[in-house]
């Protein structure tokens, strides 16, 4: 497994993983229901400097919609740029509150978050953020932030590497 297939492998790991956790949220919080079909926001940086992360967030939203459309069948992911900025970010997070089927955002970045916490904390609508510093979150009631450092995602990589009797990337 070269270089690239690892990096790939991660970035599809930590999507998937956010996938999963918008399920989770979404139906402990009695959101889903049966026949009704109900939008969730992603607010990632598709273009910009940090493009090359939005993309592969939203491929992974895509990805994990494509290899489990049963999970999905109520759900539809609208994507707005933030261009990895925090007003830009702001911008989207207002543009999908406006659409009232809307009924979860979640956003990529430490930048983009900061102004979004308190803007959703103050409207009380409910808010996922990806953020490695988890500055931002202190006792909120309706922003989740979770994030996955590069010494969790490196040590099940190395399990997994070891498991496979792989000792060394070349």
């Amino acid at each position: 497994m070269n270089e690239l297939s690892l990096r790939l492998e991660i970035k599809k790991f930590s999507f998937l993983y956010i996938c999963y956790l918008i399920i989770v949220l979404l139906d402990h919080a009695s959101i889903v229901v049966a026949e009704a079909k109900f939008k969730v926001g992603v607010i990632a940086p598709l273009s910009g400097t940090l493009a090359e992360y939005g993309v592969a967030t939203r491929n992974g939203f895509e990805m994990a919609v494509k290899d489990n459309p049963e999970n999905f069948k109520n759900i539809e992911f609208v994507f707005e740029d933030s261009q990895y900025d925090p007003k830009t970010a702001l911008s989207a997070y207002r543009k999908l509150r406006l659409d009232k089927d809307v009924k979860v955002i979640f956003n990529w970045g430490s930048n983009p978050s900061g102004p979004l916490v308190p803007v959703a904390e103050r409207e009380c609508f409910p808010l996922v953020i990806a953020d490695i510093s988890m500055n931002y979150l202190k006792q909120e009631k309706c922003v989740v932030g979770f994030s996955n450092s590069g010494l969790d995602l490196g040590n099940k990589l190395a399990s997994s590497l070891l498991k496979d009797n792989l000792k060394k990337i070349s």
